[in-house]
């Protein structure tokens, strides 16, 4: 079986080929599109005060990021319509580098919208951003929803091809959970970012999940690949974790999720 994937990252339509079968993906342009998720409890950074200062109050706030395509520039509009105590958005264009919470922001809004709810207006031209959802507070977790609007508005990214990181269009991996008829393993396909080629990487077998606790007293390596650049750990919160990189710039990309499954939740970060 050929075992390559080919990943074409592009605004109109993202393509996937995956054991010989083509699967396409319309990403459409649109005015409003629902923004919801939870921001998890895990790692944690010490966010900006707007986008010109970092914060003195917000020195070890949970975030969790989803990546927008806006097909053209202007005015748009990201509002929480409902959230956890104290939300707090931030928009950065092209990156997000937790380490570096001021590089690349372009705006940030803690309580314009109803209450304590943000709502970020951006006056920005068309490209890749980076919303990022976080609070005011240190130690704030829980769901959220709310809308993103504006005349280039992408639909966020989602590969419907089965990966447990669907929403992410820029990650260095792919990771499926697959089926073994003796239990469920992992496949992780590493992805070329210059190319959007991406090659099986590792495969992760029911035994050897089986092989780690399922609460493990230390977070715990269950796999990864010769050169280390690919690695799967079991937390000790039962949670699994996929470590990528660095890439050619540096960065490490985290994903860290509760099921073996595409339907599982999950949140990721990427650090330098």
């Amino acid at each position: 079986m050929n075992h390559s994937l080919r990943f074409i990252r592009r605004p109109a339509m993202i393509s996937l080929f995956l054991a010989l079968l083509l699967i396409a993906v319309p990403i459409a342009l649109a005015a409003t599109v629902n923004l919801s998720g939870t921001l998890n409890p895990g790692p944690t950074y010490n966010r900006g005060a707007g986008c010109g200062s970092l914060s003195t109050w917000g020195t070890a706030v949970y975030y969790t990021t989803r990546t927008i395509t806006l097909g053209v520039g202007g005015t748009h509009i990201f509002e929480l319509t409902s959230g956890f105590a104290d939300p707090y958005l931030f928009l950065y264009r092209d990156s997000f580098n937790p380490a570096s919470p001021l590089t690349n922001c372009v705006a940030s809004d803690d309580d314009s919208g109803v209450g304590l709810l943000p709502k970020m207006t951006a006056n920005v031209p068309a490209g890749n951003y980076i919303l990022v959802i976080t609070s005011y507070n240190n130690g704030e977790s829980g769901p959220f929803s709310g809308y993103m609007s504006g005349p280039g508005i992408g639909v966020v990214i989602s590969f419907n091809d089965g990966r447990i990181n669907r929403f992410e269009q820029y990650a260095q991996a792919a990771i499926y959970a697959v089926d073994y008829g003796t239990g469920t393993g992992l496949h992780i396909y590493s992805i070329d970012e210059a190319t959007g080629e991406g090659t099986l990487a590792l495969e992760v077998t029911p035994e050897m999940i089986a092989a780690v606790p399922e609460l493990p007293a230390a977070n715990t390596l269950i796999a990864a690949t010769a050169d280390g650049r690919i690695a799967l750990y079991r937390l000790t919160t039962g949670e699994y974790q996929v470590n990528t990189g660095p890439n050619a710039e540096g960065y490490i990309d985290v994903v860290i999720f509760d099921e073996l499954s595409p339907l599982s939740s999950y949140y990721t970060y990427r650090f330098h």
